[in-house]
């Protein structure tokens, strides 16, 4: 979690883009006299941050991480007391007027502290979910609000997400491609309620380490935004293929087979553009387009779309992505042949449109947007 500073731009910075694009579920910031506040709430999750004179709450409930109420009575007995009224936020009142907890996690900062407390071990089903766009929002689109679904994504908009959430002044292109029915003046009374600036120098783009990173093996179940690519169409018949997590695009790095493929900062080049190919009638066949349902499709999570099986292609060099055996391995440009290890599928990711599911990913940059939001 970052430190108090870092976190404070963080929430003003997620609920400008709730601004520029709002939504029936989207990220408010209100100040208070007392302090300022973050929140967004659906009815399936929701998240809060409390920051005033008397220390800071952050707090998620995630349906499918709900505490029971031995759980809860626990914590409450080692939640800082002048937090405690706080807590209220999370609490609803059933119908026979009982009392139940909408809570999932908690921490705290005390004025003072040097770092986040919470009176929870790690779990089996840590709530990161719910969290993720506090610790590491995705430049692809953010998990809660539902104007950020994926199927809304695009390499413009995932270049304009990364400028507000690295504070670069808004400009009339930022907010018509995260927007296109809003232009700068139509927004700039509701950003600037939120209190989101720009930083006064220049916050790097680049999260970390991730430029050149190689895509390496992830688990094939993995929820992370680590093994979700969108599949952007170039209108020749080739694709881009956008890394969730980072904004960046898939990236060959040769010709020849055994050739790496990394995460790149896109520039349009032949190295980023793709052949899609399925599998059908017992022969590889090209897709020229992969076009994405209308969002909430009434699909399954896991339900496949079309073909059995795809494949990726590299434009400049005719190889296929391979996919490596074991967790941690690189993918690497191999000659294609039949084999399922060079295969994927392309699914519904928790309602939010076509996203290519294959088993690999590029591990999270360690220092998200620059020092100015250096974890603490």
């Amino acid at each position: 979690m970052p430190d108090i500073p870092a976190l404070l731009e963080r929430c003003r910075a997620l609920a400008a883009l709730s601004a520029i694009c709002p939504d029936e579920y989207s990220y408010m910031f209100d100040v208070l006299p007392d302090g300022e506040r973050l929140s967004i709430e659906n009815d399936c999750r929701s998240l809060g941050v409390d920051h005033g004179p008397d220390g800071t709450l952050v707090w998620t409930w995630d349906v499918d991480e709900d505490q029971d109420e031995i759980e809860i009575e626990a914590l409450l007995g080692r939640f800082p007391a002048q937090l405690l009224p706080r807590l209220a936020a999370m609490t609803r009142q059933a119908h026979d007027g009982s009392v139940w907890w909408r809570l999932s996690a908690v921490m705290w900062r005390l004025p003072g502290d040097n770092s986040w407390s919470t009176p929870q071990a790690p779990g089996e089903h840590d709530p990161v979910f719910s969290l993720g766009d506090l610790l590491d929002p995705s430049p692809g689109n953010l998990w809660l609000p539902d104007s950020f679904g994926q199927e809304y994504g695009g390499f413009a908009r995932a270049e304009a997400i990364r400028r507000v959430l690295a504070l670069r002044p808004l400009t009339e292109e930022i907010v018509r491609a995260i927007n296109p029915e809003q232009g700068l003046a139509d927004v700039a009374a509701d950003v600037a309620a939120t209190g989101h600036r720009a930083a006064p120098s220049l916050v790097p783009l680049d999260r970390g380490i991730g430029e050149g990173e190689p895509l390496v093996a992830a688990e094939r179940d993995d929820k992370t935004s680590l093994s979700r690519f969108f599949f952007e169409p170039d209108g020749a018949g080739f694709h881009r293929i956008l890394l969730h997590h980072s904004g960046k695009a898939v990236h060959s790095c040769g010709t020849e087979a055994g050739a790496a493929v990394v995460q790149r900062e896109p520039d349009g080049g032949a190295a980023q553009l793709f052949l899609l190919e399925e599998y059908r009638a017992g022969d590889w066949h090209v897709i020229p387009e992969l076009v994405a349902p209308a969002p909430y499709t009434e699909l399954s999570d896991s339900q496949e779309l079309a073909a059995n099986a795809f494949r990726i292609r590299a434009k400049d060099s005719g190889l296929v992505l391979g996919f490596p055996d074991r967790p941690g391995e690189p993918v690497l440009l191999e000659e294609p042949r039949d084999d399922p290890k060079q295969a994927m599928t392309v699914s519904m990711t928790y309602g939010y449109g076509v996203w290519g599911q294959l088993p690999i990913g590029v591990l999270p940059p360690v220092a998200p947007y620059g020092p100015a939001l250096a974890t603490g």
